[in-house]
């Protein structure tokens, strides 16, 4: 999984994250948060870099799966005390998936520094060497 997908997954479940430790007891964004963790536990959901984003990324996948069965459980009870047990999982799983934002953003960077593509972009050059007139 790209750079860009990984991104795009943590960003929409950071999202719907906190959408839930705001109104734990909404159970509209209880069902998004499910919902979107559903890309999250996907196993295609892996990294393509190092063993630290490697790790980041199983570790978010478990919180993820913790937070969807206790969504799950928080269903089929009707008190308030399963509500409260999802709240912190998703606090946890909100924490993963800061770092993995943060390792993300890491890369991202590092991929700019070292392809030369991005950088000519950057610095406003025009591509493949082509000559710009200058007026003296």
């Amino acid at each position: 999984m790209n750079l860009e997908n990984v991104k795009r997954i943590s960003t929409a479940s950071e999202s719907a994250c906190i959408a839930v430790l705001q109104k734990p007891e909404d159970a509209g964004a209880r069902k998004r948060l499910f919902l979107v963790l559903a890309d999250l536990i996907d196993p295609a959901f892996q990294g393509e870099s190092d063993d630290y984003s490697s790790q980041l990324i199983s570790e978010a996948r478990l919180w993820a799966d913790i937070v969807r069965t206790r969504i799950q459980l928080a269903r089929d009870s009707a008190t308030m005390k399963p509500t409260l047990r999802i709240t912190y999982s998703v606090k946890q799983l909100l924490l993963m998936l800061s770092d993995l934002a943060r390792e993300c953003s890491r890369s991202d960077i590092s991929i700019r520094l070292l392809d030369p593509q991005f950088s000519r972009a950057e610095n406003g050059s025009v591509g493949s060497g082509a000559a710009v007139p200058v007026q003296a």
